[in-house]
């Protein structure tokens, strides 16, 4: 079984230093968002996505694991 915190995503820019940002994908009583943090400036930040968004990141992981 794949839990959401072991999907981690690609494609995150930081918004204060620009350079690409690791994330994971969680969900709350909101909704999906990525939980991102950039490892060059320390920021830290959430970005809420759609459920589509948030589904193609979940089945293109279950593929890999295949």
């Amino acid at each position: 079984m794949i839990y959401m915190t072991d999907i981690e995503v690609t494609g995150v820019g930081c918004p204060s230093c620009g350079i690409p940002a690791a994330a994971v994908l969680r969900r709350d009583e909101n909704g999906y968002y990525l939980y991102c943090w950039c490892q060059q400036c320390g920021a830290e930040w959430i970005e809420y996505i759609t459920d589509e968004e948030a589904w193609e990141i979940i089945h293109s992981w279950e593929r890999w694991y295949e």
